[in-house]
């Protein structure tokens, strides 16, 4: 009898705990989510700002009363794309390992339902473990919508399913690009001055640790 009531108790605690470690995730997936929007708003902000100052479209700024000239403008703002570039790698890649780590813990607190299902079959446990670790709750921003859309897509054979993937992938590839490409029209404008081309092989070294943190990926299981 007592063997039974502290096998009750375990069952209960370890149920509540990952009920608590459930909410704990999911908050931590929302809150990144949006961090990770509004810096991809920002990096896109500060990107077009290098370009306007590259092509002179605008030729001088004024910050905190200081009038920078285009091209010294156009340095600050190049190496504040790179710092946001970095800082959205890894808000991307955390993204990642919440996400996964969220399907992880739901896996277990519903376990003995996938047990359950697995008697019935594979094709059952194949179908209840996908409704189990399906429709995370994640913040609606840009990432989370174009994964989204990018895999309903998928699920298609007409096409402009295909048409939508290939958008898809075709801005990850651009955006991976777009500081190396960035650095080269910083040096290209300023004919080659020693001081930015400098400037933009560190920005340069900043982005490519931020495109091998994008390789990181969680584990599954």
């Amino acid at each position: 009898m007592d063997e039974e009531i502290r096998s009750e108790i375990k069952e209960q605690t370890k149920t509540l705990l990952l009920d608590s470690q459930l909410n704990y995730l999911a908050e931590r997936l929302f809150e990144t989510g949006k961090r990770v929007d509004a810096m991809l708003t920002a990096w896109l902000t500060f990107t077009a700002l290098t370009l306007l100052l590259c092509f002179g479209v605008i030729n001088a700024v004024s910050i905190g009363g200081l009038q920078l000239r285009a091209m010294v403008a156009a340095s600050v703002t190049f190496g504040l794309t790179c710092a946001y570039y970095y800082r959205l790698a890894l808000g991307v890649t955390a993204l990642s390992f919440w996400r996964e780590a969220l399907r992880e813990k739901r896996r277990e607190r519903f376990d003995i339902l996938i047990q359950l299902a697995k008697k019935e079959g594979t094709e059952s446990e194949e179908k209840t473990t996908n409704e189990i670790i399906s429709f995370i709750g994640e913040y609606p921003g840009y990432i989370a919508c174009s994964v989204l859309i990018k895999n309903e897509a998928r699920k298609t054979k007409e096409a402009s399913g295909i048409v939508i993937s290939i958008v898809h992938y075709a801005i990850i590839y651009a955006y991976s690009l777009s500081p190396y490409m960035l650095g080269f029209t910083l040096i290209h404008r300023s004919q080659y001055s020693p001081t930015q081309i400098v400037i933009a092989v560190l920005g340069l070294i900043i982005c490519l640790s931020a495109n091998l943190i994008l390789r990181l990926e969680p584990e599954t299981t």
